[in-house]
């Protein structure tokens, strides 16, 4: 059975829109160049759940997200070695 294109993007953006995922993203993208390591502070609760979040990450940069709980439990660091390290650029 052949996908057609539009099942085809749907399993490439793991069932997401690319407006979401590109929200998600924005949300622990370096702001000076998206490629670079990634280390973002998320509150919690956050709009975006860590599936979400790690699906955009990877789709993005490559390259796996970390979370960690933070001692205050109002947030979560989200940090990732960013598309430079994830491509060997």
């Amino acid at each position: 059975m052949t996908l057609s294109t539009k099942d085809f993007i749907a399993d490439l953006l793991g069932g997401y829109t690319e407006a979401e995922l590109s929200a998600a993203f924005a949300l622990v993208a370096p702001k000076e160049n998206w490629k670079l390591p990634i280390e973002a502070v998320i509150p919690k609760p956050s709009p975006y759940d860590a599936a979400l979040l790690k699906f955009a990450v990877a789709f993005y940069t490559g390259g796996k997200a970390k979370f960690t709980g933070l001692p205050s439990g109002k947030a979560v660091l989200v940090t990732s070695p960013g598309y430079y390290a994830a491509v060997g650029a």
